[in-house]
């Protein structure tokens, strides 16, 4: 299929950021190059009659939301800034839509969750050396802020940020003390971090979380020894890293994912097995001290924002992208974010999307039947199929509960696999023609109740706060 190493391509340039590494690549619009490539593959694919250009059952749900964006854009937005935000929503949209429709063989799927796997596991080799490096003084251009990553190393070491004030200090710059680690990357407040879309700890956490399902997939598929030891050394790896970030959202999203395998195979003693053994890592792990209460608290003012800003206009929201506009932070809420810009309809509508791709997965998970037919054989392809839906599913659930705590609405991140569950149902059509995915009047009331349910369950929570 010629739309694969387009992908490829996309998720490396994601994930990675190669053009943040070099000066010479960032004059280069990467993105815009690899999706036009990716998008020219999955046409000659389709003209090839190599891929059958049947919709997924989230690309509806994903045009309304899109529709409802753009509404909220025209309303809210200023006319200067409103290009700016069409094209992150279109960028986010279209990277969903080629995997999701680019992907539909086990041989496909296999090579994107592989690479996402690779992606990952290189990402926690960086992480691990960075948190294991001596301390280096890092420059800042005066009134940066280091969340921006902007940061560089100046070949000095210190043991406090005081030291770099010292020989060598430059007056037009300020002075951090972090870990320097490879490609440039450096730790922030003692947190190993990446760059570009995870330059924040906790993001990096949450994708160390959702990548190992499909390194498990992976173990199971091929069933031999020396996969079940890198499942093992990636697991491990990628959890020193998680603990490394300090990210207690991170924590929560892989002791998540691990729960899903944990429940599938053992079911409540499962459940039971793996409360006890998280317990230990949440006590041990995660931020404490003046700087984790203080980021609690902002937490808390961001939700009481966003409920305010729900409440001010229920239906259409803020407009998208706004949040920032009406309070100093974004939400570090999902699901508050989504309904505070664009009122519950986009709430409903984004909802949509990540209920049908929990479905997709599901309905793969639980596949019992060849065709569709009682007393169905179990062939390959339906050890496959369970396999395959069991990550998808376990990574949809760290991502969820990473949003509880995360801005990650329109996180390129998500979009990734949300068209990863897309593809998936691509795979599961082909190789069974007569599978349906059916949404009907109680799914819409189970995503309606469950938008109300959100946004009622955090207004509470603050209540019990003080807040």
């Amino acid at each position: 299929m010629l739309a694969v190493p387009g992908i490829i391509a996309l998720l490396t340039f994601i994930y990675l950021r190669p053009q943040e590494i070099s000066e010479r690549l960032r004059e280069l619009p990467f993105l815009y190059l690899f999706l036009f490539a990716t998008m020219a593959g999955f046409g000659l694919d389709v003209a090839l009659r190599k891929l059958s250009p049947r919709p997924t059952p989230q690309l509806r749900w994903g045009v309304l939301f899109l529709f409802w964006c753009a509404v909220t854009i025209v309303v809210f937005v200023p006319a200067p800034e409103m290009k700016e935000h069409m094209m992150q929503l279109l960028v986010s949209f279209i990277l969903f839509a080629i995997i999701a429709h680019s992907v539909q063989s086990f041989r496909a799927f296999s090579a994107i969750t592989s690479t996402v796997v690779i992606l990952v596991l290189v990402l926690a080799m960086v992480g691990y050396h960075q948190s294991r490096q001596p301390k280096g003084c890092i420059a800042l251009k005066r009134n940066v802020s280091a969340q921006l990553g902007e940061g560089k190393a100046d070949g000095r070491g210190c043991d406090h940020y005081e030291d770099c004030y010292g020989d060598g200090a430059r007056e037009d710059e300020e002075y951090l003390c972090e870990r320097v680690g490879l490609l440039g990357t450096t730790t922030i407040e003692g947190r190993v971090r990446y760059r570009g879309v995870l330059q924040d700890p906790n993001e990096l956490a949450m994708v160390m979380a959702i990548g190992l399902p499909f390194l498990l997939a992976l173990a199971s598929l091929r069933r031999r020894v020396r996969w079940y030891v890198l499942a093992l050394i990636g697991t491990v790896l990628m959890f020193y890293v998680v603990i490394k970030t300090e990210s207690r959202s991170g924590q929560l999203a892989f002791l998540a994912v691990l729960g899903v395998y944990f429940i599938k195979r053992y079911g409540k003693k499962g459940m039971a097995i793996g409360a006890v053994l998280a317990l230990p890592v949440l006590l041990a792990g995660g931020r404490s001290g003046a700087s984790a209460s203080q980021s609690t608290m902002d937490r808390y003012e961001a939700w009481r924002a966003g409920l305010d800003m729900i409440r001010s206009n229920p239906v259409l929201g803020v407009g998208q992208g706004n949040f920032t506009e009406y309070h100093y932070l974004t939400a570090h809420n999902s699901y508050v974010l989504i309904a505070a810009e664009l009122g519950f309809v986009g709430l409903f509508l984004w909802l949509m999307m990540i209920y049908t791709s929990f479905k997709i997965a599901y309905r793969g998970m639980k596949l019992e039947l060849y065709g569709g037919e009682p007393g169905g054989e179990v062939t390959d392809a339906v050890i496959k199929a369970r396999i395959w839906g069991t990550a998808v599913f376990a990574a949809l659930v760290g991502f969820s509960i990473s949003m509880l705590f995360l801005s990650l609405s329109y996180h390129m991140v998500l979009w990734i696999y949300l068209g990863i569950s897309g593809g998936y149902y691509g795979v599961l059509r082909a190789e069974w023609p007569d599978l349906e995915l059916r949404i009907g009047f109680k799914d819409y009331a189970l995503v309606a109740a469950a938008s109300v349910g959100i946004i009622a369950a955090v207004s509470l929570l603050l209540r019990v706060k003080g807040f």
